[in-house]
């Protein structure tokens, strides 16, 4: 993907897809009836980009003067971009005196680098123990391109309003992921206590990539383009330890 595809400009906004699979939106202006009309047409032609109905997105208000940061409504915001399918998890370059606007619209506050939303990369595997010299090296396979190569451990709670993603590898967490937090993997997401908030799977597009947690008591799973709501979560699997996967594209949850 070309940088004139993965980004699209307005005169409200500009969006950032090339941080898949978290969606930046730059805002231009805080007049929130025209960010929405001209985001709703931009999506009839941008939602092949996006990684999975329901694209997490993090407003950027780095180009708003501090006066107009302070009239944003992002509450209103927030509403309008959940009615586009789109999930407002965070803002970012926020006035200090505006953080409070942040949580009461239910979003996290977020720090943006210079390419947008840093995800987690893959802890490095351990240095190689020295082996005798050997005649012919041993020829080494290489790992099938659906598949997540590494692992990212997470040892402390998820809090609401983080995103963690681990970038080409499966994610381990080692705490509850708590609800308005958001956790996502190009590969498989292994909870080890409640999950409470959103889990994204197979982000790149993974179709056999699991859910595994304690306690099914989630906001949202998404695998591979595929999503399953809180109020879609049947009684009996709520707060059960399940994993959670696709089978001919449609989603089962398997007890554990």
């Amino acid at each position: 993907m070309n940088a004139s595809s993965s980004r699209a400009r307005s005169d409200a906004f500009e969006i950032d897809v090339n941080v898949a699979p978290v969606m930046v939106l730059r805002l231009k202006t805080a007049n929130t009836d025209q960010i929405d009309k001209e985001l709703r047409a931009h999506l009839a032609s941008m939602r092949q980009m996006f990684p999975f109905p329901y694209s997490p997105v993090v407003v950027d208000l780095a180009e708003l003067d501090e006066a107009s940061a302070l009239e944003l409504p992002l509450y209103d915001l927030a509403e309008r971009l959940r009615a586009c399918k789109l999930i407002p998890v965070g803002a970012a370059n926020l006035p200090p005196s505006a953080v409070w606007n942040a949580a009461a619209a239910g979003m996290g506050v977020v720090q943006l680098g210079t390419s947008g939303a840093r995800p987690v990369e893959p802890v490095p595997p351990d240095p190689p123990r020295a082996d005798p010299p050997r005649a012919d090296p041993p020829h080494e396979e290489a790992l099938p391109p659906d598949r997540a190569a590494s692992t990212v451990k997470v040892r402390q709670p998820v809090r609401s309003g983080q995103v963690i993603y681990a970038k080409g590898a499966d994610l381990v967490v080692l705490a509850p992921v708590n609800a308005g937090a958001q956790v996502i993997a190009d590969g498989d997401i292994h909870i080890y206590g409640p999950l409470r908030g959103r889990a994204f799977a197979g982000a790149q597009g993974m179709a056999d990539a699991s859910v595994f947690c304690q306690s099914l008591e989630a906001e949202m799973v998404a695998i591979a383009g595929q999503y399953l709501l809180s109020d879609k979560i049947p009684a009996e699997h709520r707060g059960a330890r399940t994993r959670l996967y696709l089978e001919n594209g449609q989603f089962r949850i398997q007890p554990l």
